[in-house]
């Protein structure tokens, strides 16, 4: 998605997104996670990119 470093990571930390065609199905993800300015990265297998417009909260533990 971007090629910059993120201006933020956090190994352990919990995001509240949404998901789905009209952004109606609200997710948590746990883990990994990195901050873009127009993006957040979620770690896992296999990394999720998600546009901060559907980010609802971010938090470290």
């Amino acid at each position: 998605m971007t090629s910059s470093s993120p201006f933020k990571r956090i190994e352990g930390g919990v995001c509240w997104y949404f998901e789905g065609e009209d952004a109606d199905i609200k997710c948590r993800h746990e883990g990994a996670i990195e901050l873009y300015p127009d993006w957040i990265r979620l770690g896992g297998p296999i990394p999720n990119w998600i546009p901060r417009e559907r980010v609802e909260q971010v938090h470290e533990r």
